[in-house]
This record gives structure tokens, C-alpha cells and sequence, in this order.
């Protein structure tokens, strides 16, 4: 009932009209038995039942746009066809919260990113004696920077669980997982597609928190054997840098750098341009070459990741890449943001939608300068 509503959902109206419950506060909406809660302290969740489906509700600190962060997300997943939970925008107690409705089906289970190289690590033949750092085998197989070495315990295990975080290391992790659970290997082609793809999105979209927990895929039980079906996109709210918590200072820097460099027209220019558009860095890349600095985590700046993408690619996958770059550019931030306000009955304040409509103009052209280099160069 609730993807049907229009508008801007008030969830007090939605409450009073399909459950003649008036909302009092969260506490009382929890004893209520279409409202469900799951974990505990700040990291406790919320699901509502509509009556057909159940949805996340995650609250919306004040005068923060992760909220539209996470719908323009959703806009150009469905845009360029990537499978992505739906969100919707609703209001409870006058904020702003946002609306996830629960993509699993019955006997399916998400097994996230973390979850598949814990359990690998699990079974490494040296993780119980703690010697994984000193096998030589294991810094092969998972190409482990000798600069980690000398880190303590807490940063190397930091280390695994941030910085294997890339396609190329996941394809080995993946296997060994699927021969671990009895899963069949022909499944890893698909299933490391959809993680491409998902890194691909990540790229057009500046999304800076696809951190090894934000990923996934989904795990469906069948008799005696398991299956794992392909990454869903979800939880997007870092993106395009609208969940910085000072979004008028990152505007304001971003257009300051842009205005020197539409001035002066340098190099030097340019590259300052380009380290405050791309700030925020990609969590999920192609390989460790994305990572500069393991210790401090520092990262190679997207363009940088996306030209090694490029580099290792197929023709048929550069040629994909152009296409859906086109695309976006062809439909623009304007009507991706013109059809939010529109769905959800809202204003999304000028200088935002200036700011984005910018930064994402300038991003697709360097994107594409990326492409056609490459493409000449083959």
C-alpha cells in the first residue's frame, strides 16, 4: 500500500488510515503489531508493515540531504536498469525519514560483502594460530602489502576487512567461499558481473560509503543446496556529497575552485578542481591499486580508479561504459531531479540543484575524456 501512496507520505495519515492508529512517538509506535523492531542502541532499526510489504524507516538528521542522496541514487539505478531497493520519501513527526522497502523474499538471505571474507578467513589454515600475516601463501594469494606488516593486530585486521574491498581480490575470496558452502562455481561469472556493475554505478554516482558492509549478495536456500543470486544496489545515502553534514561549505568550495579554474584556465587549476570534486573517494574499487596509504587509508581519486578500469577492461565493456555515460548525460541531472520533486509533491532548494546539476555536468565529461582515451589508444 504504501509504494501506491503519491506524494510525499505523511506516515501519521498513512497510520490513522490503514490501521486507525494515531501516532503518539516511536516508543508506542513499537508495541503496535504492523511496526517491528530489530538490533538494539543506535544502531536499532525500525520496520513497518503496510500490509503487504515491510519497510525500513531510517530517520533524516535535520537539514542533511542524505534523503536525497539515497532517492536520486534510486532514480539512476532504475535509469540505467541496476536492481535496486526502493526508497521513498515520508514525514514523521514533520522530518523528513526515508522509506526502504524490504527486497528479500521468503528462504532468501542477504550475505554481505564482510560476511563472505570473514568466513573464508575463517577457514584459512593459519587464521586460528594467528599466523595468516606470516604465510607466504596468503600474502600471495590475497596480494598483501608488505607495509601492513609491521601494523598491530587491530589495523591488519582493518586492513582485511577495508582494503580487500576491490573485484579483483573478491573473484578469489568468491571462489573459495563457494567451494567452502558447496555453491556452484558457474555462479561466480553472474555474481562478480553484478559487483562490477555495482562499482560502475558507485563511479557515476560519487558514492563514498560502499564500504564491504553496503554490499552484498543474496543468498537462497533450495532443498540441501545454496544458491547466490546477484548484488542489489542499497543504502546510497553518500552520494554526490550530499551527506556532508556542512553541504553549504562543500558547495561553496567546490565553486570556488571551479571559478579559478574557469578563470585561469592552468593545469594546476584544473587538478584543484578536481581533487575537491572528487573528495570523497570509492570504497569499493578494481584492485588495491586504489590504495595510496593502507594505514591512514588514503585513496587514488576516482578518476584515477576509473582509468585503471578501463585499463584492464574489455573493448565490449569500454563500449558499455560510453553508452550508459551517454545516457546519463543525455537525460541530465535536471530531469533526474525534476521528476523527484514531481513523484514526491517537494522543492529541493536552488542552490542544491545547481550545485549538483555542475558537479555531475563536469564529472560525466572527464568520465568520458577517460573513455575516449582508452579507446584511442586500443
Amino acid at each position: 500500500m504504501l509504494e501506491k501512496q503519491k506524494g510525499l507520505i505523511v506516515l501519521e495519515d498513512f497510520f490513522k488510515e490503514a490501521y486507525q492508529y494515531t501516532y503518539k512517538n516511536q516508543e508506542d509506535l513499537l508495541l503496535q503489531p504492523f511496526a517491528e523492531y530489530e538490533g538494539v542502541g543506535a544502531t536499532s532499526l525500525v520496520w513497518i508493515y503496510d500490509g503487504n510489504d515491510r519497510y525500513l524507516l531510517k530517520k533524516v538528521n535535520e537539514n542533511e540531504y542524505t534523503w536525497l542522496g539515497e532517492l536520486l541514487s534510486n532514480k539512476i539505478a532504475k535509469f540505467l536498469h541496476r536492481p535496486c531497493a526502493t526508497y521513498r520519501l515520508a514525514t514523521l513527526e514533520g522530518k523528513k525519514v526515508i522509506l526502504s522497502k524490504d527486497f528479500l523474499k521468503e528462504k532468501e538471505t542477504l550475505i554481505l560483502g564482510v560476511q563472505i571474507v570473514q568466513e573464508v578467513l575463517n577457514h584459512y589454515p593459519y587464521a586460528k594460530d594467528n599466523k595468516i600475516f606470516s604465510d607466504e601463501k596468503f600474502l600471495e594469494l590475497y596480494a598483501v602489502p608488505k607495509n601492513i606488516l609491521g601494523f598491530d593486530a587491530t589495523l591488519k585486521n582493518k586492513y582485511l576487512h577495508n582494503n580487500l574491498n576491490n573485484l579483483e581480490q573478491m573473484w578469489s575470496i568468491l571462489s573459495l567461499y563457494c567451494d567452502l558452502k558447496k555453491i556452484p562455481s558457474d555462479l561466480i561469472p553472474s555474481l562478480m558481473g553484478s559487483l562490477t556493475q555495482t562499482f560502475l554505478f558507485d563511479v557515476y554516482t560519487f558514492q563514498a560509503d560502499r564500504h564491504i558492509q553496503n554490499w552484498g549478495f543474496i543468498q537462497e536456500k533450495k532443498g540441501e543446496q545454496i544458491l547466490l543470486k546477484p548484488n542489489i544496489l542499497f543504502d546510497q545515502a553518500a552520494s554526490f556529497g550530499l551527506y556532508n553534514k556542512d553541504l553549504d561549505k562543500r558547495i561553496k568550495d567546490v565553486y570556488d575552485r571551479l571559478h579559478i579554474y574557469q578563470k585561469f584556465q592552468t593545469e594546476k587549476a584544473k587538478e584543484n578542481f578536481i581533487n575537491i570534486l572528487y573528495k570523497d573517494r570509492l570504497l569499493l574499487t578494481p584492485s588495491e591499486d586504489a590504495i595510496i596509504n593502507a594505514k591512514s587509508r588514503k585513496r587514488q581519486n576516482n578518476l584515477q580508479v576509473f582509468s585503471y578500469f578501463l585499463e584492464v577492461s574489455s573493448s565490449e565493456m569500454r563500449q558499455k561504459v560510453e553508452e550508459e555515460i551517454e545516457a546519463l548525460e543525455q537525460h541530465g541531472m535536471t530531469n533526474f531531479l525534476k521528476e523527484i520533486m514531481e513523484e514526491n509533491e517537494i522543492t529541493i532548494d536552488p542552490n542544491v540543484v545547481q550545485y549538483l546539476e555542475t558537479t555531475f555536468s563536469y564529472h560525466l565529461f572527464y568520465l568520458k575524456e577517460k573513455v575516449k582515451k582508452y579507446q584511442r589508444s586500443r
